[in-house]
């Protein structure tokens, strides 16, 4: 033990540490953090002495002093970073890096607040302030002000998230984290000053491109159907807009469409609360499949919806458009199709691309796509046309298609 204690003190003197309030980093090996990991003893380790002769990454300890406030110990870690943390030779937490939003429910009439610090928050359970040690995975000029921040965020009133214009929900996923992998039980409440609807639900992260932002965005699905502010709660999407900094673009966009088409598409702004921490303003709105579920007949089964995005997808016409570009598809509807129901929605497909690219409006619902083209231009929807696209088709006559409609979903 005191020769552990020796090698501490000696390579913190020889190894250029930085501080950052109570916290001190040091590189190892990587054949020490597998050892860490395995025995749970943080102090197994060797001093990295060639990590700039290494890959990008390096393994680093951070050895903090933990304020705790309400048995809890807050800090801000850098987004998508994996990390082990230990405590008296135990692992008292792990995080993959893919799973988010773990803290535990805050009950009461409190909530947590913080400015973007572009780190991810994390509040843990601890029963003393005996020293925590992190084991990072990292990039090598990262220092440790910018992995982590010790900070407490700030303890503010419900009350003022309360209004009839902008409602409250308030999820709890049971100290349970989301990832983009599967569904994960959660309970929802939705909050105005004269109603709250509770829902049993089951959320997820969603999205492509968009799930390396901060602010993740979520799908959302009910076993029983409810309604709230005219929205069917079934399968909905609370969207993040992040990249967008108005916040309002893609609510504009739904509200004129709607009056452009008068197809109700109902979307609500709402302040979100994931486990007692304030995510900030997000956009409640129906699923496409859920829209197209709304447009058809429950009893038609040849109609069908798809998606266009990016490979790998269910269906890929290899350069049949301009500039040597694939065309993609996702089966959205029918969820579970057999092998002919593949085939009979390709050949439609590849007779409705044939068809544009001759210039033969024929199968298009023109006045749904003259509305689709002006939305997405008055947006100026970077993800226009060629990803998040919806394409649904209705069987007008016996193996002849119409396109039903065409649904864009914001940052997917």
């Amino acid at each position: 033990m005191n020769q552990n204690i020796f090698i501490i003190i000696l390579s913190v003197v020889l190894v250029s540490c930085t501080k950052i309030d109570h916290a001190t980093m040091l590189q190892i090996t990587p054949e020490s953090a597998a050892e860490i990991i395995s025995s749970q003893d943080p102090l197994l380790f060797k001093v990295d002495t060639i990590t700039h002769q290494e890959n990008d990454s390096i393994y680093s300890l951070l050895f903090v002093e933990p304020d705790i406030v309400n048995n809890e110990f807050h800090f801000f870690l850098e987004h998508n970073k994996a990390f082990y943390l230990f405590q008296k030779k135990k692992i008292i937490y792990h995080n993959s890096g893919r799973e988010f939003y773990k803290n535990e429910n805050v009950r009461g009439d409190n909530y947590y607040f913080y400015p973007d610090k572009g780190k991810a928050y994390y509040r843990i359970k601890l029963t003393d302030d005996t020293e925590l040690t992190f084991l990072v995975k990292h990039a090598k000029k990262n220092k440790a002000r910018d992995l982590i921040e010790l900070e407490t965020a700030e303890l503010r009133s419900k009350k003022a998230l309360l209004s009839e214009r902008v409602p409250l929900l308030e999820i709890n996923t049971f100290n349970t984290p989301l990832t983009d992998a599967d569904y994960q039980n959660a309970e929802v409440k939705m909050i105005t000053n004269n109603e709250t609807t509770t829902v049993a639900s089951k959320l997820k992260i969603r999205g492509s491109s968009s799930k390396v932002f901060p602010k993740k965005q979520l799908a959302l699905k009910t076993l029983h159907q409810s309604y709230f502010k005219d929205i069917t709660i079934s399968k909905s999407v609370l969207y993040a807009p992040y990249s967008d900094k108005s916040l309002i673009r893609n609510k504009l966009s739904y509200d004129l469409y709607a009056q452009m088409s008068s197809v109700a598409n109902p979307s609500v702004f709402t302040n979100v609360l994931l486990n007692g921490d304030y995510h900030g303003l997000y956009l409640l709105l129906e699923h496409p499949k859920q829209q197209y579920a709304k447009l058809i007949n429950n009893l038609d089964t040849n109609s069908f919806l798809v998606q266009i995005d990016r490979a790998p997808c269910d269906i890929v016409h290899y350069k049949r458009i301009e500039k040597g570009n694939n065309a993609a598809y996702i089966i959205e509807s029918p969820s579970n199709y057999s092998a002919q129901k593949r085939t009979q929605i390709d050949r439609v497909l590849s007779a409705f691309e044939e068809a544009i690219l001759n210039d033969d409006l024929s199968l298009m619902d023109t006045i749904s796509f003259m509305d689709f083209i002006i939305l997405n231009e008055l947006s100026k929807n970077i993800d226009a046309y060629r990803l998040s696209t919806f394409l649904g088709f209705l069987m007008v006559q016996k193996l002849d298609y119409q396109l039903l409609g065409i649904i864009t979903l914001p940052g997917a």
